[in-house]
């Protein structure tokens, strides 16, 4: 089966041919120019068993638990020349890697300056030819710019905002197309169409209604009426108003049987181009049948003589895979999904894929990020469904660029390709002295399961205190291992139950819970006690006698989760209370939120310790920053948190070892802080934490 994909830009239009992988710009089909391809590509069609992805079976192992906490001078200097050598070449990699970057983005700044669509097709075409973007990028691209062409040939309304003049006009003519349908009245229906298009270039009106988003038009009203109204005369309705491929496509999506479609087909050009629906969706007629499970229409549409636009994007067959990809509930494909995808396996359809060289796996063609699972691999091997792979596209027309483009596109992909080389020769460079400075680094144990470091029959604050005499980080590990804990909570929920009023009988419940050790299973089970018996009360009641709640995990439907401002006012004053724990900083930290909590650090008026403070015994804003800084590498620029956190923590020793691994992990960073708080020096005569 051989077939093309039209993707139309204005007066211009992308052509891909089917079996092979060509992409043609060309002026519209009445044009004289000819399309003849420069160069053949034809693309493999292979079993989908044939591009299965191999698995690597990994295993984890248990480390034991390291002890050497110290080393010589001569270690410690071999491991600080590491960490220069290291870093220093990160940093001119990272400067490379910069430059880089912005070298790129001249492209993408030149293709928003070219107005002429067809030459914007050809100039993406040409960062393909050039290496700049692969198949996969290149569609994704067209696939953008058709959805930015929505805005430009519909009015917006913005449903905040009262409509204009124009807007106001346009909606009056849609009600009186509708009012026509409603009513059979072809003479009005005539009237209003006129009027609708003597009012604008516009197509319709993209709005709210019943709070979706909602394209209406005359032609997706004239689809919906042709499938929804038993009475309506649909040749009188198409002598007035043309049948097009949006009318069509909405009247399928609204469930127009085989008749109707049929009269429709009689009726018009058909050829499966793509149009936006009520729901502004782009789509074409075969993918509407697809996703409303339309199986007669979807046979229909099938028998009709040639068939375009089936590839990539709008392959049927890609459509129905991405559909049960999407599906949670299910890995594979539906009943209704299997009898669609075996008609399309009839009529010669296949995948359309694009192997990514980058993760070794195949991805839906027109999909980016889309990964075919194990389940679905199997059951389309099973189908025997052919997959037909593409590598790359090709322009037929390649001399129509502008030259000026070109030329700009050419020289700025030397650059490009310049600045890639600097940086592979750099990365070679580094490479060793990556690997040399990760041997010199002192081991670090990184703890999931506090478990081991437990002592047997211990309370919960015992047990705080047990650990904080190794390591705060244990004490972290231990309060949030706490809260995913089943513990009793009778006892609490006796001592809620026995009062009336929570302002009046606050001190009794305080000195009821007092005699109790909460862990935080314990403690968020109160807040919800609390915000369940005396709601908005109960929560600011919380903050002293909870001291804790949980803004991770909310059920969604409980009580918390009801109160009006529980994510804003509420949250700022439980994190504000002197009596609650950890910080809003450390909260953030903790969610790897770190430009979050940047901000919340500057606009830190006094450097209380209570706005730093971690749980109770265990880490602190700081100590937790360079953990995350000494475990992260280059994966973040921490500097400016911990410079922040610096300037307002008394210094202790768990803050001293923690700064002396600094050191060693990124001395370029431990020497600028250095600079500026010299004190820090002093760490490098404390031993490197361990946990």
């Amino acid at each position: 089966m051989k077939s093309n994909l039209v993707v139309t830009i204005g007066a211009s239009a992308l052509v891909i041919i089917g079996v092979g992988a060509f992409l043609y710009p060309f002026n519209t089909p009445d044009s004289s120019e000819s399309i003849t391809p420069s160069a053949e590509i034809t693309a493999k069609t292979v079993v989908i068993e044939q591009v299965s992805d191999q698995a690597a079976a990994t295993t984890t192992k248990q480390a034991s638990i390291i002890t050497k906490i110290d080393f010589s001078a001569s270690e410690l200097s071999s491991m600080y020349e590491a960490s220069r050598l290291h870093n220093t070449c990160q940093q001119e990699l990272l400067n490379i890697d910069y430059r880089q970057k912005v070298v790129r983005q001249r492209f993408d700044t030149a293709l928003t300056k070219i107005n002429d669509e067809k030459q914007w097709a050809l100039a993406v075409m040409h960062m393909h030819e050039l290496g700049i973007v692969d198949a996969q990028e290149a569609l994704s691209q067209i696939n953008l710019y058709q959805l930015r062409r929505l805005r430009k040939n519909y009015e917006h309304h913005n449903s905040s905002s009262a409509p204009n003049q124009f807007q106001k006009d346009m909606m009056k003519n849609l009600q009186e197309i509708s009012l026509a349908l409603n009513n059979g009245d072809l003479s009005l229906l005539s009237e209003s169409m006129k009027d609708f298009r003597e009012l604008s270039e516009k197509k319709g009106l993209l709005t709210r209604v019943r709070q979706k988003e909602t394209l209406l038009s005359p032609e997706t009203m004239v689809g919906h009426a042709i499938a929804t109204k038993s009475n309506i005369n649909i040749e009188a309705i198409l002598n007035v108003v043309p049948a097009t491929h949006a009318m069509l496509n909405q009247a399928i999506r609204s469930g127009a049987d085989t008749a109707s479609v049929s009269r429709l087909l009689a009726s018009m050009d058909f050829s499966n181009k793509p149009a936006y629906t009520k729901y502004r969706k782009l789509q074409t007629a075969l993918q509407v049948a697809i996703e409303t499970n339309s199986i007669d229409v979807l046979q229909l549409l099938l028998e009709q003589d040639s068939l375009t636009n089936v590839q990539f994007t709008f392959s049927p067959v890609n459509t129905i895979l991405m559909q049960a990809m999407i599906a949670t509930e299910r890995a594979v494909l539906s009943d209704e999904q299997l009898e669609m995808i075996l008609l399309l396996r009839n009529f010669e359809h296949a995948a359309h894929l694009w192997p990514n060289e980058q993760l070794k796996k195949m991805q839906l063609m027109g999909y980016p990020g889309s990964i075919i699972n194990d389940d679905l691999r199997d059951q389309m091997k099973a189908l025997d469904i052919k997959a037909q792979v593409y590598r790359k596209l090709v322009s037929a027309q390649p001399s129509n660029l502008n030259t000026e483009t070109r030329t700009y596109f050419d020289d700025t992909a030397e650059k490009l390709n310049q600045s890639r080389r600097e940086y592979a020769d750099k990365k070679s460079t580094c490479a060793p002295l990556k690997q040399a400075w990760k041997n010199q680094l002192p081991g670090l144990n990184m703890i999931s399961d506090i478990t081991p470091f437990l002592k047997p029959n211990l309370s919960f604050e015992a047990q705080v205190d047990h650990l904080a005499l190794t390591s705060p980080t244990l004490v972290d590990v231990y309060y949030k291992q706490s809260l995913s804990n089943t513990s009793n909570t009778g006892d609490i929920e006796d001592a809620v139950d026995s009062i009336d009023d929570i302002r009046a009988d606050f001190s009794q419940l305080s000195q009821a819970l007092s005699k109790l050790e909460m862990d935080l299973f314990q403690r968020q089970f109160l807040v919800e006690k609390l915000c369940e018996e005396f709601d908005l009360e109960g929560v600011y009641a919380s903050f002293p006698l909870a001291q804790f709640i949980d803004y991770n995990n909310t059920t969604t439907g409980s009580c918390l989760f009801e109160i009006a401002d529980y994510y804003g006012k509420v949250k700022q004053e439980f994190f504000a209370h002197p009596d609650t724990f950890p910080s809003a900083i450390v909260h953030e930290l903790n969610n790897y939120s770190v430009d979050e909590a940047i901000r919340l650090l500057n606009e830190l008026e006094r450097p209380e310790a209570k706005y730093t403070a971690g749980f109770p015994k265990g880490r602190d804003a700081l100590m937790l920053a360079l953990d995350m800084a000494n475990s992260a590498g280059f994966e973040y620029d921490y500097g400016s948190l911990i410079l922040g956190l610096l300037a307002r923590t008394e210094l202790t020793t768990a803050h001293y070892r923690r700064l002396h691994r600094l050191k060693v992990v990124d001395i370029l960073l431990f020497e600028n802080l250095a600079s500026q708080f010299p004190a820090i020096e002093q760490a490098t005569s404390q031993p490197f934490n361990i946990f």
